[in-house]
């Protein structure tokens, strides 16, 4: 990213708003197909990436939905039909942060706004 462009500069932004939220809680929210089994993607790193037990498996004609247990949450994952997740196995699941969104916990409004 060139220092000046308006991609630097919105992160600059991002991270100002987020600067209000230190010590506080957020919560995460992320679409099902934006989290991938790590075992069928090569987006994975250290900071994106959390193993999980898988709780259910749902089979919906050409995809699976996986909700596994994170912490003390509970996450729904879409993968394809193929994927071999079954239930109680660990899984590393790979979070797309690209598409996650922070939400202030007490007031549900968006912490980033474009």
């Amino acid at each position: 990213m060139m220092k000046g462009s308006s991609n630097s500069r919105r992160h600059e932004k991002h991270l100002k708003e987020l600067d209000n939220f230190v010590g506080r809680q957020v919560t995460l929210g992320i679409r099902p197909e934006d989290i991938y089994d790590k075992l069928y993607s090569t987006a994975g790193t250290a900071e994106n990436t959390v193993t999980s037990t898988v709780d259910a498996v749902e089979v919906l004609g050409s995809e699976k939905l996986l909700t596994l247990k994170l912490a003390q949450s509970m996450v729904t994952v879409k993968v394809d039909v193929h994927n071999r997740a079954l239930e109680n196995q660990d899984v590393d699941a790979v979070f797309n942060m690209g598409k996650a969104h922070l939400f202030d916990k007490e007031t549900q409004q968006s912490i980033v706004t474009e």
